[in-house]
């Protein structure tokens, strides 16, 4: 498991994800794309292989001294240079809408996530559209949001985050019962497969948070304190 990013400087994991960390000399690997690169095998497909997964070991990024705006603008040249060369590359699309995410610039992360959500990968086009929908509730754009979320859940309906979206869109829009509602269908979710983006925090901090302010906008001063203390409880 990678820990790629913390709430704060010693809290708890924010940005999950698996990946490739020990592999044999004797199977012939190759590095693939020049942005995330992943690892891939040369004349038989990499998912044949027996891989192993494990907790025991896991690798945690350190942030001291790492300049983000810097690497997401080293980045965006270098996706730019692989979208010149393969103009329908999702997944270069998609990766260089994180870029622009990162800078908080709405506008052109939700250009990148919307050619990116032209993707026929299911789980790519679902984590794809997960961002957009938190891209244009930046933006204020609140329809948007909800229908980028409501296009995820249709794609995969049985993992929490789509629901945690349309909670939002909710809490923002004043509809106290409809952020109840998604938030008790997420809660119920399985999280997602290890190799996509993940928020630990979704379930036991998010959406807590979320439901505070829903409750405490409508004046439910004793609900909103309920939720803020089982939130306090993770970090």
């Amino acid at each position: 498991s990678y820990h790629y990013a913390k709430a704060g400087d010693h809290g708890p994991t924010s940005t999950l994800f698996d990946r490739e960390r020990f592999v044999r000399s004797s199977v012939p690997f190759q590095w693939q794309f020049r942005v995330h690169e992943i690892l891939v095998t040369v004349g038989r497909p990499t998912e044949s292989l027996n891989w192993v997964r494990t907790d025991a070991v896991r690798v945690v990024h350190q942030h001291i001294g790492h300049d983000t705006v810097g690497s997401a603008r080293r980045n965006i040249t270098l996706l730019e240079i692989d979208l010149e060369e393969n103009p329908n590359d999702m997944r270069a699309w998609f990766y260089l809408g994180n870029q622009w995410f990162a800078l908080s610039e709405w506008e052109q992360a939700v250009a990148c996530y919307e050619r990116a959500a032209e993707a026929t990968n299911p789980y790519q086009l679902w984590q794809t559209l997960i961002y957009l929908s938190m891209a244009y509730e930046k933006l204020g754009n609140l329809i948007a949001s909800w229908d980028a979320a409501w296009r995820a859940l249709k794609i995969q309906p049985k993992h929490a985050e789509p629901y945690y979206r349309l909670q939002t869109v909710c809490m923002l829009t004043g509809d106290v019962d409809g952020a109840e509602h998604w938030k008790n269908i997420g809660d119920q979710m399985p999280d997602p497969p290890f190799f996509v983006f993940r928020n630990p925090l979704d379930k036991t901090y998010n959406s807590h948070l979320v439901m505070a302010n829903a409750y405490a906008n409508a004046g439910m001063t004793s609900k909103a304190k309920r939720e803020l203390k089982y939130a306090a409880q993770t970090i």
